[in-house]
């Protein structure tokens, strides 16, 4: 089944008040659950034409509803996957805001390496992963960085990666107690070699970790407005397979997390 980008995780501990494990079957169902706890992870169907996978969340289906209302796609994939805690405790503004700073950091994405099927190799991924101070400008600044728990962020990115060259991406950042979302959205037309797969702002992404007790679990969604052939079609899915394989990870080293079951990161239709 499909694989797609999940941007940065951290272990972090959020509020346990209103988490259990009979709360992670209402989240996203008890079949998902029972699939989860198997393989850590799920994975929607590869020609699915809406999203079947959104936790039942009211923050973030409205969010997902939003971004579907201004993209209009035609191409969707999406994935649930759980980590161990390794120990519970209360909330804390601390927690929060190490998770904030650790997906703000966007130059530690370059260098990551994935496995190329197709060349049989270990290959970068991205070559280039900056933050930039405008789309106009494009600016190298530092990664931002705060001392202080924030609602909303707003960021600006300059990625090079194997697929699709370098673009420009915009993230978007909200924090609550409980979940921290960000989307993200390309400001550029994305490439292979000449040929454009995605226009500007026709790639957008929701990526969701919630905390559900004793684990954390992540959603995340890419979805696209493209008409293109089937092959160009199944290069972006494996584009986003690549970039699944190579920033789960680095989330995993980064930020030492446990996955729920030691399985290999593999395509399931293959």
């Amino acid at each position: 089944m499909s694989r797609i980008i999940i941007i940065n995780i951290c272990l972090f501990l959020f509020s346990s008040s209103v988490f259990s494990s009979d709360f992670l079957k209402q989240l996203i169902g008890e079949e998902n659950v029972k699939e989860i706890l198997t393989y850590g992870s799920v994975y929607s169907n590869d020609k699915i034409e809406a999203p079947q996978l959104i936790p039942n969340l009211t923050f973030v289906k409205d969010i997902v509803d939003e971004q579907i209302s201004l993209l209009n796609p035609n191409l969707f994939v999406e994935c649930l996957t759980i980590y161990k805690k390794e120990k519970k405790s209360s909330s804390s503004e601390r927690d929060r805001l190490a998770l904030l700073n650790t997906t703000l950091n966007v130059s530690s994405l370059q260098g990551i390496e994935y496995y190329s099927k197709t060349k049989g190799k270990m290959r970068v991924l991205y070559e280039e992963s900056v933050t930039i101070n405008n789309p106009k400008e494009q600016k190298t600044i530092k990664d931002k960085f705060f001392n202080d728990v924030q609602d909303s962020v707003t960021v600006y990115a300059k990625q090079k990666d194997s697929s699709f060259g370098s673009n420009i991406y915009m993230y978007k950042y909200y924090s609550t107690p409980d979940i921290l979302l960000f989307t993200q959205e390309n400001l550029t037309n994305m490439k292979y070699g000449f040929v454009t797969l995605i226009g500007e702002s026709n790639l957008r992404s929701v990526v969701s970790i919630i905390d559900a007790k004793d684990h954390i679990l992540i959603y995340v969604l890419s979805m696209a407005k493209a008409s293109v052939p089937s092959w160009i079609e199944k290069r972006v899915r494996e584009s986003f397979i690549n970039r699944a394989d190579a920033l789960i990870k680095w989330f995993e080293k980064k930020n030492n997390l446990t996955t729920f079951v030691n399985l290999p990161i593999e395509d399931k239709n293959n």
